[in-house]
């Protein structure tokens, strides 16, 4: 019986071994991870960080196309690209070079982020400032400055102002991407700015609090705004009637006198601008004004 069974094997083996072979195909064999590349899946932009799992990915490519400068699969851990910033656009398909990124453990990482001629300024943020930790490397960013305002009467004023917009957050603490978006409570923001902007961060530092402000993805710089008022600033009287004098003016009783002629008016503000319609220059403080001799018709 077992030999039965042993022949009834080998005849099927060996048809199987017939029916290859006449099919002309040679039998099939695992692809060689050599021959794999690192390409985009998308457009890559200079300055944009790469995320593995949407940007890129390996694909097979002839051995004699490959170049000494590609990625490949057999030298490459995806684990290390992720968060690289590119450097050189790349299209989407094409193979990407090894100058063409830089990742986060290269020299020279940070500065590859910035644009020609901007800079990278970092700001002290707490979970309120920094929009509850909703604010990712990658968005655009207001910065807005709440600090004290001499009212000139004794009394503390405060104002918050806008003063520098639409400027592209490069880093939450030590990190340049967050994939998951995950919400972080940051100590410190690092921006992308021009150098007149680095300039006023660093005196707003010295004047108040500075607070980050999320702007729309979908928004145009501030430059090509025309239905929004940018740089503005608030006083606390326009949020608190219990602050000084609520923004309005105050009437001040004043009395003009010229010669024996004395006449009184409320004025708003400067009193150059509200004086009578009819009044005259009052003569300089220390000019002398002629006296008028009685009798003689003349001085």
């Amino acid at each position: 019986m077992r030999y039965v069974i042993l022949v009834i094997v080998g005849l099927v083996l060996a048809v199987g071994v017939a029916v290859l072979l006449s099919s002309g195909k040679p039998p099939e064999t695992p692809a060689n991870d050599g021959e794999k590349v690192l390409a985009a899946k998308v457009d890559l932009q200079p300055g944009s960080f790469i995320v593995v799992a949407t940007h890129i990915d390996f694909v097979d490519m002839d051995a004699k196309n490959i170049k000494p400068n590609y990625l490949q699969k057999k030298n490459v851990n995806l684990a290390d690209i992720e968060g690289a910033v590119v450097r050189n656009y790349t299209k989407a398909g094409e193979p990407i070079e090894k100058d063409s990124i830089v990742t986060p453990k290269e020299g020279g990482f940070f500065s590859a982020i910035l644009a020609p001629g901007m800079r990278a300024v970092s700001v002290g943020v707490d979970v309120v400032s920094a929009n509850a930790g909703f604010i990712f490397p990658g968005d655009k960013v207001d910065l807005l400055l709440t600090h004290a305002v001499d009212s000139g009467d004794g009394r503390k004023n405060y104002a918050t102002e806008t003063f520098v917009e639409d400027i592209r957050v490069l880093a939450i603490d030590q990190q340049v991407i967050n994939p998951e978006k995950k919400a972080l409570v940051p100590k410190t923001v690092t921006l992308e700015v021009t150098p007149k902007q680095a300039e006023k961060i660093l005196v707003a530092q010295e004047l108040g609090k500075i607070s980050l402000i999320l702007r729309s993805s979908g928004s145009v710089t501030f430059n090509n705004v025309t239905d929004v008022k940018t740089e503005t600033y608030t006083r606390d009287n326009e949020v608190s009637k219990a602050s000084g004098d609520n923004g309005e003016d105050k009437n001040i009783d004043v009395t003009i006198t010229r010669g024996k002629t004395a006449t009184d008016t409320k004025v708003s503000g400067s009193p150059a601008v509200n004086a009578p319609a009819n009044a005259q220059p009052l003569p300089p403080q220390n000019s002398v004004t002629p006296v008028p001799v009685p009798g003689t018709g003349g001085y």
